[in-house]
C-alpha cells in the first residue's frame, strides 16, 4: 500500500495576543483530508504500457458511474410500544413550583427546601439532555442472522426486540424471493430490556452449522444458539450467560463475537475481557486504568470493540484513541490512531477488512491501514452537525466497496465510493459523495438500523430501521440497470394484522396519571328537558294559574306571617319563592329551583304593580331600591318592567319569515328575563340599622373627652351585630329542640350585650369620626396649637330614619363597623417654630430624642409624608416615633499619597 503525498511539517507561529515568547503550534494533517474546496492529492505514476510517468489524482472524475437509488420506506412490522408522552418544556423554577405543590399535597410531613429541589431538578434535566445526545450503554437493536451451508449463506433471519418494554426477542425469517415474513410471537423473554444484539462473522474453522448470536440486556449478556428444526420457525437455546460479576462488577458496554468459541467484552471503565464460551471463564486483555500515560481524558465514557478476522485479537476505540489488542503477544495493545482536536470525537468503528480499518468521527471518515499506525490513508470530511450516533457501514457490491454514513438522529444516508485502485497500490475516491436518502423527521427516536445483503444478489441491498415504538421500516437500494432487481417487501399473517390494529389504538403511557378513573355521562336527558320538556312546562302554566293568583295575594303579608328567623337580606324573588309552596325538586340555590311566579301571569302581575317593592316592604324593618346601583353595570335596568322588555327586543331574530310559534316563544323568553331583572331591583332586611351615635353637645362630655386619663369610648356596631352564644344554649340545641324554641333563641340573640374590644382597637377607631368621608381625611398635628389651621370637621347630626324607606331616598353606603367618636386631642406642646400643614400619616421630625412638656426643641423641621393617610398611634410623630437615633460612625480618612 502506497501513501498519497502529504505534509508532515509542524509550523510554529507567534501570536501577538499571547505575548512575547509564547508560541502556538499549528499541526497540519499528515494525511490527505478531503473536503469541499480543498486541493486534492496528486502523484506521478509510471504506466505499465509505455513506461512513462503520468499524473494520478486521488479523486477520479467518473461521472458516468451509476449511483444507488433507494425506494420509499415501507412499514414491515407494526408498533408494539406506546408512543412517548409529550413532556412540557417548562423552566426550572416552574418545575420547582410544581414539585413543591405535589409534596405539599401528597406528602405534607416531608420538609424539602426549594434549593434542594432546584438542584435535583437541574441535575435531572442535565442528565436527560446528555442521554438524549448520546447514551454510552445503548447498542444496535436490529441485527441479521445468517445461516450458512457449505460456507455459503442459505437462510437469513432478522432479530429485534418487541413489546412494551423491549424485553421480548423476535426472530423473523425471509422467505424465498427476499420477502420478509414477520412473526408476532417472541422466541424468548428477558427480565430486563434488550440493549444490543450481535451476530458473529463467518468462522471458516468451526464445524458448527447452527448460527449463534449474543443479546445484551441491562443486567446480563446471553449467548444463544438458533435452531431451525421446522423451516422458518426458529427456536433459541442459551449457551452461556455473561454477568457483570465476571467483568469486575461493572456493567457491559459492548461485546463482539469474533468466532463461535470466544467473545470480547468491554465494561464501562474500559477494561477488555476475553470470554471463553465453553468454559465460561473471562481473562483481562486490556485495563485502561493501568496505563501510565494516556492521551484520552479520564472521563471518557465511549468504548467500542470491532473484530479483526481473528479470534485472538480485536480493535478497541475510546472517544479519542484507537488501539489494536492481541492476546498472543506480551505487549497486548498497540496504539493505531488518536485524535488531537478537542471538539472531535470518535463515534463508531467497523470490523477490519483485510488490513483496512474504517473509523468514523464527528467531523470526518477515516481509512486506516493497520500496518501503518498513526497515519491514516485518507480522511474525508462529511460536514454533518455534531452527532455522536454517526456510524459508517461498508457494503461490497460486486467489485466496488461503498461506505454509507448513517445516523440515528435523522434518516440521511451519505454514500462514499472509496476503494483501492486496480493495482491495489493507492486508495482512491471513485466518485463524489451523494445522498442516498434524505433527512426526515420521525414521530419517535430511531433505536437501530442495519444493512442487509441477500444471497445471490450482488448489486442490491436493503435498509431496515427500528423506531422507538417498535415499528420497523424497510427500503430497497439498487443500481439502475437493464436487469430489474426485485427484492420484494413483506408478507403479513393474520396475527400481524391484528397486532397492527392494536398498535393504532396505543396511547402514551403517562405513569400514575394514566391510572385515573373516568366516567361517561349521558347528557341526552339534559337536552330532552331543555327542548321537549319546555313545551310540557308551558302547558302546565295554564293549570297553575290559580296558584299564581294566590301567591300574589299572600306575598304582601310575608313579613307578618313568617315564623322562621331570617339571618340575611332578601330580594323580591326570595320573598315570592318563600311565600309559595315547596318546589318539586330542591337545589343548592333557590334561584335554580324555579318558581311559579316565573311565568306569563307573574309578568302581568308585575305590570299591574301588585308585586312592587313598596307593596312587599310592608312589615319589613328596612327596604332599599338598588336599581341605581345596577345601572352602573347595565344601563338598561329600569324600574318599569315594560321598558326592560322593550330593550331586550333588540335581540330578537331579524328574519321576517320567523314562524309564529317561534316568535311567541321568543316573546315569552324575553318577558321571563325582564321579570328576573325586575325581581332583583329591591332588597329587604328583617332588622333595621342601628342609629348612628350623635356628637355630644354638652360641656361636661367635651371636657371628659379632652382629659388625659380618659379611655376611648366603646365600639358600637351598626348593622352587622355580633351574636354571642352561651355554652348552655349550645348544649341544649345539641340535645334537640323544636323549631319554635329555636326561633325564640334566635330572637333573643338579636340584641347582644355590649362587646368589649381591646384598647388598641378602640384607639385606632378613635381618630375616625362617624359620617365623614375617608377621602377627605386630613392629618392635624396634635402638638401644633396654631389656632384656626386645619380644624377637624365636625359631622352634623344624622337625621333619624323610619323603619322602612322608599325608593325616593338617596343611596346609602353599605353597612360598616363604626366607632363612637369623641373630640379629644393630646395636650398641646408649645414650639418656637410653626410648621406648614402636613398631609400624610406621620410627619418627619429631625429631633434625635423624645420631647416632653418641659423640653422644647429649638427648631422642628417638617416635610410632607409619602404614605397614604392612616391613623397614628405613636407617642411622637416622625419616622422613628421619638426613639433615639443611632449616631453615625466617623468616616475613615483616605490616604492621599504613597510611602
Amino acid at each position: 500500500m502506497e501513501f498519497w503525498p502529504s505534509d508532515d511539517r509542524t509550523v510554529e507561529d507567534i501570536s501577538r495576543k499571547e505575548g512575547k515568547g509564547k508560541k502556538k503550534e499549528n499541526t497540519h494533517f499528515n494525511y490527505p483530508n478531503l473536503g469541499h474546496g480543498l486541493v486534492e492529492a496528486l502523484t506521478l505514476k509510471k504506466s505499465d504500457k509505455d513506461g512513462r510517468f503520468a499524473w494520478s489524482s486521488l479523486v477520479k472524475n467518473q461521472f458516468a458511474k451509476p449511483r444507488l437509488q433507494a425506494s420509499e420506506f415501507v412499514n414491515v412490522f407494526p408498533a408494539t410500544r406506546s408512543p412517548a408522552p409529550t413532556l412540557p418544556k417548562l423552566p426550572s423554577h416552574r418545575r420547582v413550583e410544581q414539585g413543591a405543590n405535589f409534596l405539599r399535597t401528597h406528602f405534607p410531613d416531608v420538609d424539602v427546601t426549594a434549593e434542594l429541589m432546584r438542584e435535583e431538578i437541574e441535575n435531572d434535566a442535565r442528565a436527560l439532555a446528555e442521554l438524549a445526545e448520546f447514551d454510552p450503554m445503548s447498542g444496535n437493536l436490529i441485527e441479521p442472522i445468517v445461516q450458512y451451508q457449505s460456507l455459503s449463506p442459505r437462510d437469513i433471519y432478522l432479530a429485534f426486540p418487541m413489546g412494551e418494554l423491549f424485553c421480548d426477542l423476535n426472530i423473523s425469517p425471509f422467505l424465498p424471493g427476499n420477502i420478509f415474513k414477520p412473526s408476532a410471537i417472541p422466541v424468548r423473554t428477558f427480565s430486563t430490556p434488550i440493549t444490543q444484539i450481535v451476530s458473529p462473522n463467518l468462522d471458516h474453522t468451526a464445524s458448527r452449522r447452527e448460527p449463534i448470536f449474543a443479546v445484551r440486556t441491562h443486567s446480563t449478556a446471553s449467548v444463544l444458539e438458533m435452531k431451525t428444526a421446522v423451516p422458518f420457525a426458529p427456536t433459541v437455546q442459551e449457551l452461556t450467560e455473561i454477568s457483570p460479576s465476571d467483568l469486575g462488577g461493572r456493567p457491559i458496554v459492548d461485546l463482539k463475537l469474533p468466532s463461535f468459541a470466544n467473545a470480547f467484552v468491554v465494561n464501562d471503565q474500559g477494561v477488555v475481557y476475553t470470554y471463553d464460551l465453553a468454559t465460561s471463564e473471562s481473562t483481562v486483555v486490556f485495563d485502561y486504568s493501568e496505563l501510565g500515560s494516556i492521551s484520552e481524558v479520564s472521563s471518557d465514557d465511549f468504548w467500542r470493540i470491532a473484530t479483526t478476522g481473528l479470534s485472538s485479537s480485536c480493535l478497541l476505540t475510546s472517544g479519542k484513541v484507537l488501539r489494536h489488542l492481541d492476546t498472543r503477544v506480551d505487549e497486548k495493545f498497540n496504539e493505531l490512531f488518536s485524535l488531537h482536536e478537542p471538539s472531535e470525537t470518535i463515534t463508531a468503528i467497523e470490523g477490519q477488512d483485510g488490513h483496512m480499518i474504517r473509523l468514523c468521527s464527528t467531523s470526518r471518515l477515516l481509512w486506516i491501514d493497520r500496518r501503518f499506525p498513526k497515519k491514516p490513508l485518507l480522511g474525508y470530511q462529511h460536514y454533518r452537525r455534531y452527532d455522536r450516533t454517526l456510524e459508517s457501514r461498508t457494503m461490497r457490491l460486486g467489485q466496488d466497496s461503498l461506505t454509507l454514513l448513517t445516523s440515528l438522529k435523522n434518516g440521511m444516508v451519505n454514500v462514499y465510493d472509496v476503494s483501492r485502485t486496480q493495482d491495489h497500490d493507492h486508495l482512491s475516491v471513485n466518485s463524489l459523495p451523494y445522498n442516498l436518502t434524505s433527512a426526515f423527521k420521525a414521530d419517535g427516536p430511531m433505536l437501530g438500523q442495519t444493512l442487509l445483503c441477500y444471497p445471490g444478489v450482488n448489486d442490491a441491498f436493503s435498509i431496515f430501521r427500528l423506531f422507538g415504538d417498535g415499528g420497523i421500516q424497510r427500503a430497497n437500494c439498487v443500481f439502475p440497470s437493464e436487469d430489474d432487481v426485485s427484492l420484494g417487501t413483506h408478507n403479513w399473517s393474520a396475527h400481524i394484522v391484528k397486532l397492527n390494529e392494536k398498535a393504532s389504538k396505543l396511547q402514551p403511557v403517562i405513569g400514575p396519571l394514566g391510572q385515573r378513573d373516568h366516567m361517561e355521562e349521558d347528557f341526552s336527558a339534559v337536552y330532552t328537558r331543555m327542548c321537549k320538556d319546555m313545551l310540557k312546562a308551558e302547558q302546565k302554566e295554564d293549570k297553575k294559574s290559580k296558584a299564581v293568583y294566590e301567591l300574589t295575594d299572600h306575598a304582601p303579608d310575608f313579613w307578618q306571617e313568617t315564623n322562621m328567623p331570617l339571618e340575611h337580606m332578601l330580594n323580591t324573588y326570595d320573598i315570592l319563592f318563600r311565600s309559595g309552596d315547596e318546589p318539586e325538586k330542591s337545589y343548592r340555590s333557590d334561584f335554580l329551583s324555579g318558581s311559579i311566579i316565573s311565568s306569563t301571569r307573574g309578568y302581568r302581575a308585575f305590570q299591574k304593580g301588585r308585586l312592587s317593592g313598596d307593596s312587599l316592604s310592608t312589615g319589613a324593618a328596612w327596604h332599599r331600591n338598588i336599581n341605581n346601583t345596577l345601572r352602573v353595570f347595565d344601563s338598561t335596568i329600569s324600574d318599569d318592567i315594560d321598558e326592560i322588555s322593550e330593550h331586550l327586543a333588540q335581540y330578537d331574530l331579524q328574519d321576517p319569515d320567523v314562524p309564529v310559534q317561534a316568535a311567541m316563544r321568543e316573546k315569552k323568553a324575553r318577558e321571563h328575563l325582564a321579570l328576573d331583572l325586575a325581581m332583583s331591583g329591591h332588597i329587604f332586611s328583617p332588622r333595621s340599622f342601628k342609629p348612628t351615635p350623635s356628637v355630644p353637645d354638652d360641656i361636661e362630655a367635651m371636657t371628659e373627652a379632652l382629659s388625659i386619663d380618659a379611655e376611648p369610648p366603646p365600639v358600637t356596631f351598626h348593622y352587622l351585630q355580633p351574636v354571642p352564644k352561651a355554652k348552655a344554649a349550645i348544649k341544649e340545641r345539641e340535645g334537640g329542640k323544636e323549631e319554635e324554641d329555636m326561633a325564640e333563641d334566635m330572637e333573643a340573640e338579636i340584641e347582644p350585650e355590649e362587646m368589649s374590644c381591646p384598647l388598641g382597637v378602640r384607639l385606632l377607631l378613635k381618630d375616625w369620626d362617624i359620617g365623614t368621608d375617608p377621602e377627605l381625611f386630613v392629618y392635624v398635628d396634635p402638638y401644633d396649637n396654631t389656632p384656626g389651621q386645619f380644624e377637624k370637621p365636625v359631622p352634623s347630626k344624622p337625621k333619624t330614619q323610619g323603619l322602612a324607606s322608599t325608593t325616593q331616598l338617596k343611596p346609602q353606603a353599605p353597612p360598616t363597623i363604626l366607632a363612637a367618636s369623641a373630640l379629644a386631642a393630646p395636650p398641646p406642646i408649645l414650639t418656637t417654630r410653626k410648621g406648614p400643614p402636613i398631609f400624610g400619616s406621620q410627619p418627619i421630625v429631625s429631633s434625635s430624642r423624645a420631647f416632653t412638656q418641659s423640653q422644647v426643641p429649638a427648631t422642628i423641621e417638617y416635610s410632607q409624608g409619602s404614605q397614604e393617610p392612616i391613623a397614628s398611634t405613636q407617642v411622637l410623630p416622625g419616622p422613628h416615633g421619638g426613639r433615639p437615633l443611632q449616631p453615625k460612625k466617623k468616616p475613615p480618612k483616605k490616604r492621599l499619597g504613597g510611602f
